[in-house]
């Protein structure tokens, strides 16, 4: 259990620590302590807990002396009206004065949030505090539950991750322990609905890095969707620059045995194992798909050079692979896979093995990519912010009318 312990009283936090820890509801490692506003706003907009414990008497700033009798308050009612900040599970007033407890408990009692006197020669607060802390344990959510409506994970910073940052003005840093990783979160905010959203980019490309960091964020944030966005070579003939691919089947095109044939030359048995999405996903990427006037404002949009295809979206076969191609020959043997192939990239395939073979719960993967060249000769960067952008904006509006 995370707690952050907002207190500048030292002889008051140590024997509040000291109470909890003695009950064993705590250990010393579970507690962030600060001793002022400016230093618990910092920390709250960087960090998530489950617990705060709220003194009602604090400094401003650390090298200040004057106490504010109702600093505790004020920053209580700031931080819960400004989504900037990480909202904790649960909310603990400390006080001790008599005079400030009635004065701020109508307030605590009308947002459902406990209040608590403290007084160092009486420990009627102690069964307080501890009873409400086991109490929160006992009701730790159920392996069933999600903590974050999408998570988003992308191969490259730019053009890929800069797509997913420019569909909210509000992304916060957030920091985990023991990694690190630099993880994003926001909310997607439609008229009758707010999503809450995780994002990170990788730091390096490839199947073996997303299974990793997909595992990673599926541990820590419990999302329900797990989707990725971004670019991918299409196969020429199938599809056209900038259209987006909805991956279903996904698979290792590398995976096979190689061996030498009667002949003496050497021969690649493929044996791919393909992983696909849920059915009904599947049913409402259809029904988008087929919004042609949704399509083509969003390739209206595009707010650089002006793009002459018609954008259109196609689900099918996706294959991964362990390089870069820019070359015919090997994109038509990876062709031999699947006749029906739209498309390679290199790291669907460990994001959605991943998703289908976590823990419970399982998150729903998906994962769309536009097209930003054949993987011939002639690949070159030219569509790929537009691939990015595109992928992106169809994923929010996924979001929007679906999750």
């Amino acid at each position: 259990m995370k707690i952050l312990f907002i207190e500048d009283n030292e002889l008051k936090k140590e024997k509040i620590i000291t109470v909890l820890i003695n009950a064993n509801v705590a250990v010393r490692s579970d507690f962030t302590v600060c001793t002022n506003i400016i230093d618990a706003k910092k920390i709250l907009r960087s960090t998530m807990f489950d617990v705060l414990l709220l003194d009602m008497r604090l400094p401003n700033r650390a090298d200040s002396q004057e106490i504010q009798s109702m600093a505790g308050l004020d920053f209580l009612k700031e931080f819960q009206n400004d989504r900037r900040y990480h909202q904790p599970k649960e909310i603990i007033g400390i006080t001790e004065c008599e005079e400030e407890l009635s004065r701020v408990k109508k307030d605590f009692h009308e947002n459902l949030l406990h209040i608590i006197y403290y007084h160092s020669s009486k420990n009627e607060w102690e069964k307080l505090l501890v009873d409400r802390l086991e109490y929160l344990i006992s009701c730790e959510q159920d392996t069933n539950e999600y903590d974050y409506d999408i998570a988003i994970i992308c191969a490259l910073e730019n053009p890929e991750f800069k797509a997913i940052k420019d569909l909210s003005e509000n992304w916060v840093n957030v920091k985990k322990d023991n990694t690190s990783l630099s993880f994003y979160e926001t909310f997607f905010e439609f008229e009758q609905k707010k999503l809450k959203v995780i994002a990170i980019s990788i730091d390096k490309m490839g199947m073996v890095p997303t299974a990793v960091l997909a595992t990673q964020t599926i541990e820590m944030f419990r999302p329900r969707y797990l989707t990725m966005t971004g670019i991918a070579a299409g196969i020429k003939g199938e599809v056209e620059l900038g259209d987006i691919l909805v991956f279903n089947p996904s698979w290792d095109s590398g995976s096979g045995k190689l061996k030498i044939n009667d002949d003496g030359k050497d021969l690649f048995e493929i044996d791919p194992k393909q992983e696909t999405i849920d059915g009904d996903i599947i049913l409402k990427i259809k029904e988008l798909s087929n919004d042609t006037q949704f399509l083509n404002k969003l390739r209206e949009d595009w707010k650089y050079s002006k793009i002459k295809n018609v954008l259109s979206v196609h689900t099918g076969p996706v294959a991964s692979g362990a390089a870069v191609i820019a070359n015919e020959n090997i994109t038509s043997a990876i062709k031999l896979q699947s006749r029906k192939l739209l498309g390679i990239e290199m790291e669907a395939y460990g994001l959605i093995y991943a998703s289908k073979h976590a823990t419970k719960p399982k998150p729903e993967p998906l994962v769309i990519k536009s097209v930003c060249d054949f993987a011939d000769k002639d690949k070159n960067d030219g569509f790929q912010e537009y691939a990015a952008y595109t992928s992106a904006n169809f994923l929010y509006e996924y979001a929007k009318r679906y999750i």
